[in-house]
């Protein structure tokens, strides 16, 4: 069939056509199902069926609108304008090539295996979506009830895509702006790059292999996160209701996650700042900051180190999760200059770190903490007071305590057992607030004091004593009726 002119066709029930040419516009309107093989319209078309509608190939200078009761069927369709499909049942493209803007709904599945629109392409599906390669001139919006998976899916603007019962799956997403993810299940991406913003949010896990944002990262699970490599230029924040494991993780400014219902898992963290937490256990195997890294978990094992731009002391909170207690803390840091640890709460701590200068502001510990700093090893014992081979040792009865290590020199309020020769220890005075007041104290007891500045005469070296520890004679050196000295102290 060839019209020079517009071109309208109407019936009752099926209506189909093999090879139509229009020269102007097209209008069909059919009670049931419409087909034909090849379509070519030099105006606009509007099809409207009651049932299917099913084309070959449509090629088209103007606006594609089909309107179907059931099924749109398309293998392949060229429009120099808009496309339009509305279908009561599924759509089914092959190739779609869109002058303009695209508008697909359908009340059961979408399924299209390549698209291409000159600028927006909006999308929603009552069932599943699949889409094998997708690129819009302008923004993209793709909706599902079901799952929706794609393969390639290229924006020059934002990218949201959302899936409101099901998972979101796909191999490769690019945005020229923001990108925006919801999934009533899960999210799992193999690639995704965002111009600005990166925020996705699921009601199950994640899964990341690569992405990267210009600006900010935000992903929300309510299951498990895992990550391979992630890259931003502002900050990055992960919450997950179960675990968080990442390989690399990069942010330009802050890093935080929160593993509210497992672990922590990490690889490589570098961020300007960041705060990490989680319920059960947490270990980074290399984190650089310029600043701060604060550390929340029942068990952590970290190791830190302050960039090369980091200016001043490299600081870090150590607790357990939601400012608990932790059960152990093993962390080593490699600051520039000093290492300032505002609060520590742990039952046992075992602390490093390359730099001379350690203070803790806040301590808590409940039963030992261990502190090997460039130039002094420090053992806490709050179980007992039996000596160790340690350059200094404390206890301290009430778990709280403050400390300050810079080079050979130590400042604590707590009891000081021992320190070996050629280290300076001060503490306060034992008053009642255990604040600082009056002539500093050297810590440990007279006659321990005493015996350590005894010396034998040279010519008696041979007949020196055996030096031994608490630990060797399976005693405290002293035993007394009374308490020992300090030990009543009230705090």
């Amino acid at each position: 069939m060839t019209v020079a002119g517009d071109a309208t066709i109407e019936g009752q029930s099926d209506v189909v056509l093999g090879t139509a040419s229009v020269g102007k516009s097209l209008v069909v309107n059919v009670g049931n199902d419409l087909s034909a093989d090849s379509l070519v319209v030099t105006g606009n078309s509007t099809l409207t069926s009651g049932a299917n509608t099913a084309l070959g190939t449509y090629e088209g200078e103007g606006d594609l609108s089909i309107a179907a009761g059931a099924d749109v069927r398309l293998m392949a369709a060229t429009t120099g304008r808009d496309m339009q499909l509305r279908a009561g049942g599924e759509i089914d493209v092959g190739t779609a090539n869109i002058g303009r803007n695209g508008n697909w709904l359908a009340a059961a599945d979408i399924t299209a295996e390549d698209i291409t629109a000159g600028c927006d392409f909006n999308a929603d599906a009552g069932g599943t979506m699949a889409i094998g390669s997708l690129q819009a001139g302008c923004g993209v919006s793709l909706a599902s009830e079901g799952s929706l998976s794609f393969d390639v899916l290229q924006a020059a603007t934002d990218l949201q895509l959302t899936s409101r019962r099901g998972d979101v799956r796909g191999d490769h997403a690019v945005a020229g702006g923001m990108m925006r993810v919801n999934a009533g299940a899960g999210i799992e991406i193999d690639s995704a790059t965002a111009g600005t913003d990166l925020v996705a949010a699921s009601g199950g896990s994640q899964s990341w292999k690569d992405y990267q944002a210009g600006r900010d990262v935000q992903l929300h699970a309510g299951g498990d996160v895992a990550i391979g490599n992630g890259r931003s230029g502002g900050a990055h924040a992960i919450i997950s209701g179960g675990s968080i494991v990442f390989d690399r993780i990069q942010a330009g400014t802050i890093a935080n996650m929160d593993a509210q219902g497992g672990n922590l898992l990490g690889g490589n963290l570098q961020a300007s700042s960041g705060s990490l937490a989680a319920r059960d256990h947490l270990t980074l195997a290399n984190g650089i900051v310029d600043t701060r890294l604060d550390l929340a978990a029942t068990t952590i094992a970290a190791h830190i180190g302050q960039s090369g731009t980091g200016a001043g002391p490299l600081s870090t909170v150590l607790t357990g999760y939601n400012n608990g207690v932790a059960r152990q803390i093993v962390v080593e840091v490699d600051p520039r200059d000093a290492w300032l640890i505002d609060q520590l709460s742990a039952l046992d701590a075992q602390l490093a770190s390359s730099a001379a200068n350690v203070s803790i502001g806040q301590g808590h510990i409940q039963n030992g903490m261990t502190l090997r700093t460039s130039q002094m090893n420090v053992l806490m014992d709050n179980l007992s007071p039996l000596l160790r081979p340690y350059d200094v040792q404390l206890l301290q009865l009430n778990r709280n305590f403050r400390l300050s290590a810079a080079g050979t020199y130590l400042d604590t309020d707590a009891y000081v057992i021992r320190f070996a020769d050629g280290f300076r220890v001060t503490s306060p005075n034992y008053n009642r607030e255990h604040l600082i007041g009056g002539v500093d104290y050297r810590g440990e007891s007279a006659v321990r004091y005493m015996g350590r500045l005894l010396q034998l005469d040279p010519a008696y070296d041979d007949q020196k004593p055996e030096v031994r520890f608490d630990k060797d004679m399976g005693s405290d050196v002293i035993s007394s009726e009374a308490r020992a000295v300090n030990l009543g102290a009230p705090n």
